[in-house]
């Protein structure tokens, strides 16, 4: 009979499988045992849990999970399984049978990325798309229960988003821009779009230019490319950010170049809205890794340090922030989904922010100086 017991110093599952052969799990805790167990019976009392296929490899069952998905997620999404699965789960994980994974072989897993030195982000990604895989199994009737649904302290808390960040100082940024307008004129544009909007790389070569709002100076980030790919923007909504007017007058540009395109090509304008604002030769979006070797050269060229494309974006955030703006205005610049993402990330940047917070601990009363408080003690001994 199925149940929770004590084996070998550890608090374990022991039931037996479809075809009656005895299986014992190891659990962290009797809580954990007793709620694999009942996710265990409830897969065998309906019959979705074959433990034939529970025999089938990882790295077997990974391309066809990756073939489901490709219909389910965003291309981001996709291209992020791909990634943590090729370089970093097949090659550690690969040989295992999906019905011995234990929570266990991937805790230790998990561990030992985190100890290599990756972001904790990455190891979150590397844990989401186990969890996400092993999900299917489960529902395929591959294995009983998810065994990737807890990881522990490997992936839990706050991630140091604070102190990672890398971002351009005011002086710096101009320095930057003034560069790329001077050795990559090209290029000048898309750099400035980068640091007046926040826009995340994808998002910005994905721009047309029917999403630019001249009259209101606003620009709709409707879409996210790639590796090629064109998708929604992350966390799958459209938003509106505000358009500088330096950004607006150099964008305007942009369109001017556009429309002798089309009059060269013997084309309507009507057709302007649907062409790419920043274009590759070829006329379609630009490719974001030219994008980055073109932000390097500029670097060395500038004399500044090594910085990456997102680099831009925290810089706008941060040179909001010490402008004073809300973190709330911030988040809605972004596109965080949440407001908790934006206090993680920029939250130390805001200027006094923990010396305000204890100010407001004070009763109100007026302030004294120490000298007035030293005299009303005087006082009040002499009474």
């Amino acid at each position: 009979m199925a149940c929770v017991r004590r084996w070998r110093g550890a608090w374990c599952v022991d039931f037996r499988d479809g075809s009656g052969k005895r299986i014992i799990q190891r659990a962290e805790s009797k809580q954990e045992a007793q709620e694999r167990l009942a996710e265990i019976m409830r897969g065998l009392k309906v019959g979705s849990y074959d433990p034939t296929l529970a025999k089938t490899p990882l790295e077997e069952y990974a391309p066809k999970w990756l073939q489901i998905k490709q219909a389910e997620v965003k291309p981001s999404t996709l291209t992020s399984y791909e990634y943590a699965l090729r370089v970093h789960i097949l090659p550690d994980l690969g040989k295992h049978q999906l019905g011995k994974l234990n929570r266990e072989a991937i805790k230790a897993f998990l561990g030992k990325k985190n100890e290599s030195g990756l972001s904790r982000d990455t190891v979150r990604v590397l844990h989401a798309t186990l969890r996400a895989l092993l999900e299917e199994a489960v529902e395929s009737g591959i294995v009983p229960v998810n065994v990737a649904r807890r990881a522990g302290k490997f992936v839990k808390g706050k991630a140091d988003r604070g102190e990672k960040i890398q971002f351009f100082s005011r002086d710096e940024l101009a320095l930057f821009l003034e560069t790329a307008k001077s050795e990559a004129l090209a290029y000048y544009p898309l750099f400035l779009c980068l640091a007046r909007t926040g826009l995340r790389i994808g998002e910005a070569i994905g721009l047309q230019c029917g999403d630019l709002d001249f009259a209101g100076f606003g620009i709709e980030v409707r879409r996210n490319i790639v590796k090629g790919r064109v998708g929604t923007p992350k966390n799958g909504r459209t938003r509106r950010v505000d358009m500088s007017q330096q950004l607006a007058q150099v964008l305007r540009g942009e369109i001017a170049n556009r429309k002798a395109q089309l009059l060269r090509l013997g084309k309507s304008a009507d057709e302007l809205g649907n062409l790419w604002l920043f274009q590759s030769g070829a006329g379609g979006p630009l490719d974001d890794s030219k994008v980055r070797k073109v932000l390097a050269r500029l670097l060395v060229k500038a004399g500044l340090p090594r910085r990456n494309l997102h680099s831009l974006r925290h810089s706008f955030a941060s040179l909001l922030i010490q402008n004073g703006e809300s973190l709330a205005y911030v988040r809605d610049q972004l596109g965080h989904s949440s407001i908790q993402i934006t206090v993680d990330t920029y939250g130390h940047l805001v200027p006094g922010g923990n010396r305000r917070a204890v100010n407001r601990l004070d009763d109100g009363n007026k302030v004294e100086t120490f000298e007035a408080i030293s005299a009303h003690a005087g006082q009040r001994r002499e009474v």
